[in-house]
């Protein structure tokens, strides 16, 4: 709109994301070269949490539920936040909490709310707001308008780890910080972000393996020739032999991450992910 200032289009978009948030996104989509398009991205995914349907299937729960019952039974407790860090890297009746940041965040809507609805809103705002820069790096880098052949790219990075993700807050949360810290050291050498790749360990302890890697990479720099050797080397391995690797992360991890390292590469739990991905 000619003659229309920057502040005023953004108000307008935020009245309009109250009256339809979907017409909304669709709208901040087609305009994705605007500075306030990745800002209606990050509330829509903010909407999506707080407008979540967590449903109990079965007796196998999804994060989903766990996150929900957690957050209930926390909100109905009177407790403190040393409390709360008294608990961090140790074991409970249920859980073994070592991914800390989820347990703060938990406690925090606790505190003034006892609707999972509001917690998983919280959610959103954080998971969206690491999720539509980390979009709007890549569009940028693209520069201006976007070449065809830069959309599916952009497209693909968008739905491998999609704002519905939510529901599995911790992991694919990680995703994004990792990403967020990594990709301007990837692309352009900037190091200014690499502490939040650090800080996706204490979202989902899993992630030492990729920092790790990122570690090893920030040393060995762009050794094309190792790496591509490396590469070569997956097409030989047709699959994962879990138990090795569990065996192999139980003999060099801290013995806090033990119990995790068994659950998720227990065989009870890998029968669990096949039931799970065949719905």
């Amino acid at each position: 709109m000619k003659g229309t200032s920057v502040s005023t289009i953004r108000r307008n978009s935020l009245f309009l994301f109250l009256a339809w948030p979907f017409f909304t996104l669709i709208y901040a989509i087609r305009n994705y070269q605007a500075n306030w398009a990745k800002d209606i991205i990050w509330l829509f995914v903010v909407f999506h949490g707080l407008t979540i349907t967590i449903h109990d299937v079965g007796e196998e729960k999804r994060d989903a539920n766990r996150y929900r019952d957690k957050f209930v039974k926390m909100a109905a407790k009177s407790v403190t936040f040393q409390n709360i860090t008294s608990l961090f890297y140790t074991e409970d009746e249920d859980t073994q909490y070592v991914d800390v940041l989820e347990l703060i965040i938990i406690y925090v809507v606790s505190r003034f709310s006892a609707n999972y609805h509001v917690l998983f809103a919280v959610f959103g705002l954080i998971f969206g707001y690491f999720y539509s820069r980390n979009i709007w790096y890549l569009i940028e880098k693209a520069g201006g308008k976007l070449a065809r052949e830069n959309i599916p790219i952009i497209f693909t990075f968008a739905f491998i780890v999609g704002f519905w993700e939510i529901n599995g807050f911790r992991f694919y949360t990680a995703v994004h910080l990792f990403f967020y810290g990594a990709l301007p050291y990837l692309m352009e050498g900037n190091k200014k972000r690499l502490w939040f790749s650090a800080i996706a360990m204490l979202m989902h302890f899993s992630f030492v393996a990729p920092v790790g890697i990122l570690l090893i990479y920030l040393v060995l720099r762009n050794r094309t020739n190792v790496y591509f050797a490396l590469f070569i080397t997956t097409f030989f391995v047709k699959e994962l032999n879990v138990g090795q690797v569990g065996e192999f992360l139980s003999n060099n991890l801290p013995e806090i991450f033990l119990p995790r390292v068994k659950g998720y590469t227990s065989d009870a739990y890998l029968e669990v992910l096949d039931v799970l991905s065949s719905r």
